[in-house]
């Protein structure tokens, strides 16, 4: 009978500690798997084509809450401009790095409570005017230079074409005509400005 019990004394603790082993893996399986959360990101306004993108992706999950996640904004419709971050919901936060005005923030997600949601919101750079020079080497502008710039409505724009050595400015053609230097007018609509030399 002594044999039986310093047999079960010996295997009785050895079972026990390893069914609490199981038990407590069990417990920290289930409290990870029950932290986990998604976060969703939307860019606003919502429009076709979109205002802006958001990078790595608009919705992920992320697991061992709190979790910190980097968050871009991009500007990929070149006539929106980022403005700012929304933290919609009450269980996500800005690191100690980040303000809502910066393009890239790392986002801290702290619970499970509600779903994590997040904005991005972009806003309308205006009306774009876009400046050629014919020939591209004839000449530069100014006010504004060559390219794409922006103005908001109804701002009065005054552009002056400078001819390049060898070359003498002619005309405007796109949306302006005449010879006017500088041709000043009001944006009320995205032109095309082009220069002729």
């Amino acid at each position: 009978m002594n044999s039986i019990k310093q047999c079960f004394s010996k295997v009785f603790p050895l079972v026990i500690g390893r069914l609490v082993s199981v038990l407590i893996l069990a417990v920290v399986l289930s409290a990870t798997e029950a932290r986990s959360q998604s976060l969703t990101v939307q860019v606003r306004p919502t429009s076709t084509p979109a205002a802006g993108s958001v990078s790595p992706t608009s919705f992920f999950t992320i697991t061992n809450l709190p979790q910190t996640e980097p968050v871009t904004a991009d500007e990929s419709n070149p006539a929106y401009a980022f403005d700012h971050w929304e933290l919609v919901s009450a269980n996500v936060t800005f690191d100690l790095f980040s303000s809502a005005n910066d393009p890239s923030v790392a986002i801290v997600v702290t619970d499970t409570n509600s779903p994590a949601l997040v904005r991005a919101f972009y806003r309308s750079r205006g009306l774009s005017l876009i400046v050629t020079a014919d020939p591209s080497n004839g000449g530069y502008t100014s006010n504004p230079g060559l390219g794409t710039n922006w103005f908001g409505t109804n701002a009065s724009v005054s552009i002056t074409a400078t001819a390049s050595n060898g070359y003498n400015f002619v005309s405007w053609g796109g949306a302006a005509s005449g010879s006017a230097n500088p041709a000043t007018f009001n944006m009320n609509f995205r032109l095309a400005y082009c220069s002729h030399s």
